[in-house]
């Protein structure tokens, strides 16, 4: 018997210890967040709360017509991570298949960006 109370201590005082750590991991990960919403100024958290939709793109202003973006360049991506957009917004026409759209999401990773996509079209692939 005396052997079954101490197994019965042992396992709740484990449990006791490992509710402790949860609760601490959860108020040191609101550290975090508070940190980092505090060291943001407010026209970073404004602009994570928007998106960007990149539908048409022109190499040369001068060009009579645009094409569709189907894939980030390098000047879209600057133009994005230097205004810290929280998100791009895809349509129809930034999407040819699975597996283009795939790439243009890959590149938006290193971005941090939420990604999401627009299309009354059936046949898109999302």
């Amino acid at each position: 018997m005396k052997h079954c109370m101490m197994r019965l201590l042992s396992a709740l005082v484990a449990c006791a210890l490992l509710l402790s750590a949860c609760a601490l991991g959860a108020f040191a990960e609101e550290d975090k967040v508070e940190t980092l919403l505090t060291s943001m100024s407010l026209r970073d958290k404004l602009a994570q709360m928007m998106y960007f939709s990149p539908r048409r793109w022109k190499d040369n202003p001068e060009a009579e017509t645009a094409e569709n973006v189907v894939e980030l360049n390098e000047t879209l991506s600057d133009y994005i991570a230097e205004r810290r957009f929280g998100g791009i917004l895809l349509f129809a026409e930034n999407c040819q298949d699975a597996e283009q759209t795939l790439r243009l999401g890959e590149r938006a990773i290193p971005l941090r960006l939420i990604w999401s996509i627009e299309s009354p079209d059936p046949r898109l692939p999302r």
